[in-house]
């Protein structure tokens, strides 16, 4: 080190952690030369084993020097672009919490890199060669550099070096003049390209620079209900091209979309505005004016909206919203899937009037970091995002909404982090002193359990809406049918009423929570079966496209003509999904206009959202799907909703197993009944092989109170969340008897590890082969161990990563550790 700061005995070091599975933070040298500010958040290139990795500075500190064996710093990345304070406490959180990397969370946080930075340089004594500035003249290379910056506008080094033409390296000649005040330098990121879909609402409230009449004219004269135009829209009309728009963008006077999302004033058929505050019922008032006064205490807070389908807890979440705007603070607004969420957005942009930014996994590179931009920037009072928006870069965040707070889509289970978006808002919302509002019709045991404890808030919504009824409910006997074995799934009961339904002019939703046409194939003549070479399960078969697919792994084979085994060409088709139940509903006599919605479709970008968009307006008026046709889908006059088989999921060997049930019956149950005619009765038609069973009655009545009641008591004697938690050790390896050996070498250490210092109501349960105990070629054993000591069950888990690395390597092992799972398959 050749610098002021090293002779003085003191230097400066940055702890840098990277995206890989290594549970610590590598510390750096801070060159001294190192160019502008270094702070924590920031993206940096440093050497890490054979190669140069990217990773993010956590912590910088300045120590006595020497310090030995510390590599240097390279480069930033980004440089732009930071962790916000807040963001880089909650992944340290979630890294501690989850037992994961903390560069593995801001990863996940930050998104993937696309813009580098580069050092420019800038001239801060423009006198230098009259007035001999420093204390010397200028050598010859540093008057060359000294003339070609001229002015004070900053000049990128790769710039500098074309300008001056010397072989030589002018990095020290830099230096030194930094070094003497002549010359300032910093890092900085050009901007990457636009987004191609980006469109502009129009001019920004607070604009003071310039705009081209012509743009301005063209912005005002949107017409309300029309699409916001788009970039390349808009250049063929503004002097100076595509340049000049994208300068106006990056200086803020415009309102622009990275992603090409509708803006506030566009009309979506059959989407409506909320009420306004005023014209709520007792019980909204009474739920918005206590969050308003949780967000002017200011103080953390957590609540659990409580209410049936169709309650209206979206338009206590409006004025909400409203009433952190008012306090100077913003609003994050997390969905259980975008996708299923456009109704939702488009409502919120009427309601509230103003641009949303809409924050999820599915936004392209330069989407996603323009949104991060412009949210950090604060363009973006609101944003609504999947889980991943919960490490949104917002300041000032004062709300946090959490919607369906029961999905299981909040929960990550592949890959690293494996957090649950719903339990880091409320961490987040304790890091901002915000208030969070966990809401829900069907709320998750553990949300209710720390309402009724007193944990969190309770906020009830008693009834619908309006004085609206919930739907008449009937369940229909799958047993002892004498239709044939396809068409039974579809009874004359369900038949009758969907013809009925939509000869009315009506909509309905059908429901089967498994999505291709026949869960079993087999050869009529040998009984062959086709199964996952990887897997071992037993193939879907998938008509659309004629494909076997496996709904484990990503494997994928053609239907067979004849069979490999006999040489038969006679299959029988057994099992049902959304496909065979979607041909059947073609038949109906009545006026169908169909669509499907599952996994395979939604598959397409944009086909989901298309797809409930024409079901909310006139294109179709029967929706047949897997359980994205349950969550947050609010269209007027559905008049039935049919469910194909409700006991589908209570045999899964998952503890959850009948609360999900529950959950899924209810919502789906609450699609019926919302808006339209409010004299026009909807009804419910819930086929089972067991309607005797009190879960499928309980369901039926939407009586989630006895739910409780009934579920609670039995999670306490078997030691199961909420009153304990969970976490599952999954062991991975080549062979069985390998998987075997490695998990039953962790419970050797674990009785080891707590032999002297047990754990106090911790129980370990295994080593066992998973569920499906094969997948994609890879034999799974696990370990579940229930706990109230997290932190000290992970410490041991920590102890026996470090301690039989080389024997999980030799066996070519894989550990992953996931707490608070949803998945035990």
């Amino acid at each position: 080190m050749s610098s002021e700061l090293s002779r003085t005995g003191r230097i400066r070091t940055a702890d840098v952690a990277f995206a890989l599975p290594l549970r610590r933070e590598f510390t750096y040298l801070v060159p001294d030369d190192w160019p502008g500010r270094l702070s924590p958040g920031l993206r940096v290139q440093a050497p890490l084993g054979r190669k140069n990795s990217i990773g993010v500075v956590v912590a910088c500190a300045t120590v006595a020097a020497p310090v030995r064996d510390l590599k240097s710093l390279i480069r930033p990345v980004d440089a732009d672009r930071r962790a916000p304070a807040d963001v880089l406490k909650l992944a340290r959180w979630v890294a501690d919490y989850y037992h994961c990397a903390q560069g593995e969370v801001l990863a996940a946080a930050m998104g993937p890199v696309v813009a580098e930075a580069e050092e420019y340089v800038r001239l801060c004594r423009p006198d230098w060669d009259t007035g001999r500035p420093g204390g010397r003249r200028p050598t010859a290379a540093e008057s060359a550099v000294l003339r070609a910056l001229r002015t004070t506008r900053p000049t990128a080094m790769g710039r500098l070096r074309k300008v001056i033409g010397a072989k030589a390296r002018i990095e020290p000649v830099v230096r030194e003049l930094v070094r003497r005040g002549l010359v300032a330098s910093e890092w900085r990121s050009d901007p990457p390209p636009i987004p191609r879909r980006a469109v502009v609402y129009g001019l920004a409230a607070a604009t003071d620079g310039p705009v081209p009449d012509q743009l301005r004219a063209r912005l005002s004269s949107t017409a309300i209900g029309t699409q916001a135009p788009t970039l390349l829209d808009l250049a063929e009309t503004t002097p100076g091209g595509m340049p000049a728009l994208r300068g106006l963008l990056l200086s803020g006077a415009l309102h622009w979309d990275p992603a090409g999302q509708p803006g506030p004033d566009v009309l979506i058929d059959g989407v409506r505005p909320e009420p306004a505050e005023n014209d709520l019922d007792p019980e909204q008032k009474t739920a918005a004016a206590t969050i308003g006064e949780w967000l002017a205490a200011p103080e953390f807070t957590t609540a659990l909206l409580w209410g049936p389908t169709g309650s209206g807890k979206t338009a206590v979440y409006c004025a909400a919203i409203r009433r952190a705007w008012a306090l100077g603070r913003r609003a994050l607004y997390l969905v259980p899937e975008i996708g299923l969420a456009t109704q939702l957005i488009h409502r919120l942009r009427l309601t509230l009037g103003e641009p949303i930014a809409v924050w999820h996994s599915g936004l392209s590179a330069l989407e996603r970091y323009w949104m991060a931009r412009l949210i950090a920037a604060g363009r973006y009072r609101l944003v609504v995002g999947a889980r991943s928006a919960v490490f949104a870069p917002m300041p000032d965040l004062g709300l946090i909404i959490v919607d369906e707070e029961h999905a299981e889509t909040y929960k990550q289970s592949q890959p690293a982090p494996r957090y649950n978006a719903r339990d880091v808002a409320v961490v987040r919302a304790r890091l901002n002193r915000a208030v969070c509002v966990l809401g829900s019709a069907t709320p998750s045991t553990e949300s209710y359990h720390n309402a009724a404890s007193g944990k969190y808030h309770l906020l009830r919504l008693s009834a619908r809406i309006g004085g609206r009824p919930l739907p008449t409910v009937r369940l229909v006997d799958l047993r002892e049918r004498a239709d044939s074995p396809d068409e039974r799934w579809l009874t004359k009961e369900l038949r009758t009423a969907l013809t009925e339904t939509l000869s009315a002019g009506r909509k309905a939703i059908v429901f089967l929570n498994r999505r291709g046409h026949s869960t079993l194939v087999a050869c009529r003549h040998c009984g062959y079966t086709e199964r996952c070479p990887a897997c071992g399960l037993t193939l879907t078969y998938h008509a659309r496209d004629r494909r076997f697919r496996c709904h484990l792994c990503t494997h994928v084979q053609p239907a067979r003509s004849i069979c490999p085994s006999c040489g038969g060409s006679d299959f029988v088709f057994r099992g049902v999904g959304t496909q065979k139940i979607e041909d059947l509903l073609a038949a109906l006599p009545a006026p169908v206009r169909l669509a499907r919605l599952d996994a395979d479709v939604a598959a397409r970008r944009g086909a989901a959202e298309s797809i409930l968009a024409g079901f909310a307006g006139r294109e179709y008026n029967l929706l047949v799907g897997t359980q994205m046709v349950t969550k947050g889908l609010d269209v007027a006059d559905v008049g039935l909703v049919g469910v194909i088989w409700a006991d589908q999921q209570m045999a899964f060997p998952d503890f959850r197993a009948e609360e999900k049930t529950f959950q899924l019956l209810t919502q789906v149950a609450g699609r019926a009944g919302r808006g339209g005619d409010a004299s026009a009765t909807s009804r419910v038609l819930v086929q089972t092989f067991h309607p005797d069973h009190e879960l499928i009655g309980l369901a039926a009545a939407q009586d989630a109170e006895q739910f409780f009641t009934r579920e609670l008591p039995r999670r306490r004697e078997l030691h199961y969340p909420p009153f304990t938690r969970l976490i599952l050790l999954r062991f991975a390896a080549p062979t069985s008897e390998e998987a075997a050996a490695t998990a039953s070498r962790f419970a050797e250490f674990w009785q080891r590890a707590t032999a002297d210092h047990p754990l106090p109501a911790t129980r370990l349960l295994g080593p066992a082969p998973a569920a499906v105990p094969r997948r994609a070629a890879t034999h799974l054993y696990h370990v579940l161990i229930k706990t109230t000591h997290v932190a000290r069950v992970s410490a041991v888990i920590a102890g026996f990563e470090d301690e039989e690395a080389t024997f999980l390597r030799r066996h070519h092992a894989d550990l992953t550790v996931d707490v608070d799972p949803t998945d035990f398959m």
